[in-house]
């Protein structure tokens, strides 16, 4: 219904320590204003009284009791009625609001709309500039028709050459809403949005609609969000011509934030507007551009791009190598099997939390979800292997937001720091090596940097997106998230129940803030120790602790000065150059027996760290020491580094199996995020000579790059050949520093190279098998092969085609009908045994030697 008379109006305006705008602006709102209006100021800066003081000194403001339903805003009001107008005789009330808590733009405004009593409000930035007849020509747009919900004036940018703008125009391209300015500005009419720094709205439908999304926080994007949702309940939003402004644009925003602040403040909240305003269809465009527009928007993530990529082709190009599963990737990829098709392992428990092995006991995750993969893809090595690589590639992603996050406010480059960091990852042998294999401490790592990364993010953040102080809520995501990462680390892997509870004390002792956000801590608490009951019970009632029996601290036959002593001599090896950045194994104790390297761990040559690492390591050092001004500056990012470092080593010096990599894999994060701080201290030696420091950085990535080509080289001559056969002489024990030869012969824990794939030969063929493989637990490789069910197997499925022997002699091979599988070195027999063979075939490696591979023997022709 049209409105016959012009109602009263509140010329709403928020600010943050805007008195030097208020001063200059101020005087155009008063002059429109007609009696029953008022002016309502709301100050965000909470420490800030100069427009308090500005005001009262002006206008004798006096302090306002506000009712008990207004208390909720927290703040204080200060009123007094004043004369304007032009012909300064018009009563109106001027008000100020000030919080008691910096919210930004769009929580200030919402809360002052609360105080507002009059049908409309002219919401006006402190920077515009009213030209004579705005408040008359946008109020009668408003009242004239039905269900507008909003008039926007026509703005004139004074700090841009007087460009006109305040009609807009809002469309859908490429995964994204893009917006401009309307060409038609001399004629009034139906817009896009109604601009927040110079419109009129209906306070009645504004409540309706709840107001801005605070969800778009600090600024940007809330009106045209706002706007949009009126559309979508049927109000119109107008753009009235006659209704001009003078608008000196972002002139707060761009002294609180700056120029690119705001540009990227700009970008993110149009990410999350599209987001939620698409369809399914827009959402699916959206999710495939989004890489796309944010590479456009933030250029350093290329890099991060680039990083992923060469990570992904190293793993794939490693994902069949060796090209046979180590034991225990096959009992996982059984187990997991398993479970997947019968709820139960392979000695039929239950849905277990920790799975039986050989004597010991396994976590449980990497397990279940290695399963659905073998269940839905086969028993391939590639398909056993493909969760790990994935998940290997996402800790290569976390590493880089880690680092981006935690040099954030210290870096501008912050983005190419997160990028090199993720390069160090991606190209470390000791990456590589356990992130394309099935060993669970993969995926520790991943959920402990998951962790890591969310509990950094709430820290360095006063508050949520929507702009609400952490100390007064009761419920963060990324606290939650963070508690649930670290759960899933405790059911990944071993070493996680030493290194999480050191993660928590450090956490503790530096995060201060989290004491002052105690309430958000209650909720993940709980819901972790909720999650955490079975492995307890497991734990302490079951067989999860079986593991803790390899520490010598369990050892009764050890004094406490004889544990210790050891102790320190775990450390010591963990820290020496030798193990560090050259991998020496070769005088390890692996399961009790001196001198021969278990490939489990690397290849014996390849350290932690690459030798690039072991320069920036050393010039931290030296930076440390010689530069006050770095240790002022980095010094708490050096300890923390540090202390993520070494508790990463933590589980590893525990065990008596010395060295341990896998369980000492978190101590590579530490080393890289040391090894940044490294490039970075660099810097502080080229002060005077900055010009050089981009060609020494060129340099120094060239040299990884052919560390990286060494160890790619000697990686696929030496480990690619690492068979199943098990040299049971040990040969080579008292000989010299064993050569890449040597190393193929005294290699403790080897992968069953071809294994599988004889095994799934033989059943397509439906031939009975001799197994005398020599590799321990040879049966997991043809339960997985044949994908034979736990109860079936139990029940006697398997031995009803395999017959399992530790070696062979002469009786197997004359038996007819029967396919031998058998290692050369095993066979009991003084006659050469290609007598006994009708059809021979022999797996050897790349130097044919036949004692090192797999003979596959038919003693009976068949077609091929």
């Amino acid at each position: 219904m049209t409105k016959k008379t012009l109602a009263a109006v509140t010329f709403l305006i928020p600010t943050y320590k805007g008195a030097d705008l208020l001063a200059k602006n101020l005087a155009s709102v008063m002059s429109q204003a007609r009696n029953g209006d008022v002016i309502l100021i709301s100050e965000d800066a909470v420490a800030d009284t100069t427009v308090r003081d500005y005001l009262c000194q002006e206008f004798d403001l006096q302090k306002q009791n506000l009712s008990v339903n207004k208390l909720a805003i927290e703040g204080e009001l200060w009123q007094q009625e004043i004369l304007g107008g032009k012909d300064k005789k018009q009563k109106i009330l001027l008000q100020l609001f000030c919080r008691r808590i910096n919210g930004r733009f769009a929580r200030n405004v919402n809360d002052a709309v609360k105080l507002v009593t009059t049908p409309y409000f002219f919401l006006l930035n402190n920077d515009v500039v009213l030209k004579p007849g705005a408040r008359d020509n946008l109020l009668q747009m408003i009242q004239s028709e039905a269900k507008v919900f909003a008039v926007t004036a026509r703005e004139i940018d004074v700090n841009n050459d007087n460009r006109e703008s305040g009609r807009n125009k809002l469309w859908w391209d490429k995964g994204r809403f893009w917006h401009s300015c309307d060409e038609n500005l001399q004629k009034s009419g139906a817009t896009a949005w109604a601009c927040g720094g110079s419109s009129l709205y209906d306070t009645a439908i504004w409540h309706e609609l709840g107001g801005f999304d605070t969800r778009y926080y600090p600024a940007y994007w809330e009106d045209i969000d706002l706007s949009f949702q009126a559309k979508k309940h049927g109000y119109k939003v107008l753009y009235c011509a006659q209704a001009v402004v003078l608008h000196a644009h972002e002139t707060t925003n761009s002294t609180v934030f700056g120029q690119q602040e705001m540009v990227n403040m700009s970008w993110c909240n149009g990410t999350r507007f599209a987001w939620k305003n698409s369809n399914w269809w827009q959402k699916l465009q959206f999710l495939c551009f989004y890489p796309w527009w944010q590479t456009k928007q933030f250029p350093a993530l290329r890099w991060w791009w680039l990083v992923l990529l060469i990570a992904l082709v190293i793993r794939v190009a490693l994902l069949v190598v060796p090209n046979g599963l180590a034991v225990d990737e096959a009992a996982l990829a059984y187990n997991g099997f398993a479970i997947w098709t019968q709820r139960r392992d392979e000695w039929l428990n239950f849905l277990p939390v920790s799975f039986r092995s050989f004597g010991d006991y396994k976590a449980p995750l990497a397990i279940y979800v290695v399963g659905a993969f073998v269940r839905y893809l086969g028993s391939e090595v590639w398909a056993v292997r493909l969760p790990f690589l994935l998940i290997g590639l996402g800790s290569i992603w976390l590493m880089m937001k880690l680092v981006d996050l935690w040099l954030v406010k210290k870096k501008p480059n912050h983005l190419i720091y997160g990028a090199f960091a993720g390069l160090l990852l991606a190209v470390s042998p000791w990456h590589w090596h356990f992130s394309h294999l099935a060993f669970e401490n993969n995926y520790a790592l991943f959920f402990q940097l998951l962790g890591g990364y969310l509990l950094l993010k709430n820290y360095q953040r006063e508050r949520d997106w929507r702009g609400v102080p952490w100390a007064k809520k009761w419920w963060s995501w990324e606290i939650v998230g963070a508690s649930l990462a670290w759960v899933l680390a405790l059911y990944s892997y071993h070493s996680s129940k030493v290194t999480i509870p050191l993660l928590l004390l450090l956490v503790i002792s530096v995060g201060k803030k989290f004491w002052q956000r105690w309430r958000l801590l209650i909720a993940p608490t709980l819901i972790a120790i909720v999650l955490l009951l079975p492995l307890a019970k497991d734990s302490f009632w079951g067989a999860g602790l079986t593991r803790a029996g390899s520490s010598f601290w369990f050892d009764h036959e050890l004094s406490l000065g004889q544990k210790m002593q050891q102790w320190g001599q775990a450390w010591c090896a963990y820290l020496t150059p030798s193990y560090l950045w050259q991998g020496k194994q070769m005088t390890a104790s692996v399961y009790g027996e001196e001198g021969f390297v278990n490939v489990r761990h690397g290849d014996g040559r390849s350290g932690i760290l690459t030798y690039v690492q072991v320069l920036l390591c050393v010039l931290l050092l030296l930076t440390v020491i010689c530069k006050p001004v770095f240790r002022r500056d980095y010094g708490r990012e050096c300890l923390l580094a540090m202390m993520v470092m070494l508790i990463g080593v933590v589980p590893a010096t525990l065990t008596m199996q010395l060295p341990h990599n896998n369980q000492a894999f978190l101590s590579i994060v530490g080393w890289v995020m040391l090894s940044v701080l490294g490039l970075i201290a660099w810097r502080y030696w080229w002060r005077q000579h900055l010009e050089y420091y981009t060609s020494a950085v060129v340099m120094l990535l060239v040299v990884m790059g052919l560390n990286f080509g060494l160890n790619w080289h000697h990686y696929g001559r030496v480990f690619t050949n690492v068979t199943m056969i098990r040299d049971y002489q040990r040969l080579f024990v008292q000989q010299q520093e064993s050569t890449d030869y040597e190393l193929r012969q005294v290699a403790d824990y080897l992968f069953a190279r071809n294994l599988l794939t004889t095994l799934k030969m033989a059943a397509t063929q439906k031939l009975p098998v001799t197994l005398a493989s020599g590799m321990e637990h040879q049966y997991l490789y043809a339960l997985l092969a044949e994908r034979i069910k736990p109860i079936s197997y139990q029940g006697g499925k398997l031995s009803e085609k395999y017959l399992l022997l530790d070696k062979a002699d002469k009786s197997e091979f004359v038996k007819k009908n029967r396919l031998l599988i058998y290692a050369p070195r095993l066979v009991v027999s003084d006659e050469p045994i290609d007598k006994f063979c009708e059809k021979q075939f022999i797996f050897t490696d790349s130097v044919g030697e036949v004692n090192l591979a797999m003979c596959w023997t038919l003693t009976e022709e068949t077609d091929e």
